[in-house]
């Protein structure tokens, strides 16, 4: 038999026990949203004014993480059908897509594309300024979060630029005979 002070100290126990049950509850649900909150797309959370846009971007760069697989199809008329991590198909003009290609060539030791300079990239792809080639960034970025991709996948560091993929699949134009 138990003793009135073993039963009292039972009847605490079961209530601290019920108590941090209920707190684990509600930090699972907590965990839930958030867990919701960092698998929206990156296009659908709100942005209201120019402070949230960029703490908006600073969370997607903190968040990114690279691609396992992209494949890149050749188009015949121009331009590719891009697929990252076998998601949705979207589309690149033939331009984003030269740049696509030039920015994922080269892998490292690390297993990421290398880091090319701006200098070599307007070379590669016969830019001729910064600005050319930055707008052709903000393009591929902005047809990266239309299609609910990271748009920070575009790696920048510096004057150096990389997209953050381990595997990329190109398959070129085959030419008729």
């Amino acid at each position: 038999r138990l003793s009135m002070d073993q039963s009292k100290q039972a009847v605490e126990l079961n209530e601290l026990v019920k108590r941090t049950v209920k707190q684990m509850e509600t930090t699972v649900e907590q965990l839930d949203q958030i867990s919701c909150w960092f698998s929206t797309p990156c296009g659908s959370l709100p942005q209201t004014n120019e402070t949230s846009s960029k703490a908006h971007d600073e969370h997607l760069r903190r968040i990114v993480r690279p691609i396992r697989v992209m494949t890149v199809t050749d188009r015949r008329e121009g331009g590719s059908l891009v697929i990252l991590d076998g998601d949705p198909e979207f589309q690149l003009s033939p331009t984003l897509t030269k740049l696509l290609l030039w920015i994922v060539s080269d892998m490292q030791a690390d297993g990421l594309p290398r880091y090319k300079t701006k200098d070599e990239s307007k070379k590669r792809l016969g830019i001729e300024n910064n600005h050319t080639l930055n707008q052709q960034v903000y393009r591929l970025r902005h047809v990266l979060d239309k299609n609910d991709r990271n748009p920070f996948l575009v790696d920048t560091f510096d004057s150096e630029l990389r997209f953050l993929v381990r595997e990329i699949v190109h398959n070129p134009v085959r030419k008729p005979r």
